[in-house]
């Protein structure tokens, strides 16, 4: 993940949760459409949080985790801890702590916290990205390893 506050950040945390999908893809047979649908649950609650106001964001919680009757209980907590594993040492130093701080250690919370601070798709977003289509440029890839990437037009 990038450092918060950098050019490119949003877009590189777009990016980012891109770089995921596979990884936690890998941790079982059905981790890809658990991912999917965590993923889903998490923009909804997203696009509320874009829309409101600053005082609503402030009361506006992180969406629980995704209930998948399909599943045990069981397997479905150890998933969610698996990802969590994954997702807290990708993060921002400060980001991670205030999320542990929170108590906040469930994907959909980390996944809303990221979207959140990061901001992608926001008007900031587009501002940045539409003058530079078409050029390359350097951004951080997953748990910070550096890779070369051209947008494309």
């Amino acid at each position: 993940m990038p450092q918060l506050g950098q050019k490119y950040s949003s877009v590189d945390a777009s990016d980012w949760l891109v770089e995921v999908r596979p990884l936690v893809g890998n941790l079982s047979t059905t981790s890809s459409m658990r991912w999917d649908l965590t993923l889903k649950h998490v923009m909804k609650a997203y696009n509320q949080w874009i829309s409101a106001t600053p005082l609503e964001r402030l009361r506006q919680k992180p969406p629980e985790p995704v209930v998948d009757v399909s599943r045990n209980k069981l397997y479905t907590q150890r998933l969610e801890q698996r990802v969590t594993t994954m997702l807290l040492p990708c993060l921002p130093e400060e980001l991670g702590k205030d999320i542990i701080a929170t108590r906040s250690l469930w994907p959909a919370a980390i996944l809303f916290r990221v979207l959140g601070a990061y901001q992608p798709g926001a008007s900031r977003t587009i501002a940045v990205v539409v003058p530079f289509q078409g050029t390359q440029r350097s951004s951080i890839g997953t748990c910070g390893s550096s890779v070369k990437e051209t947008s494309t037009k």
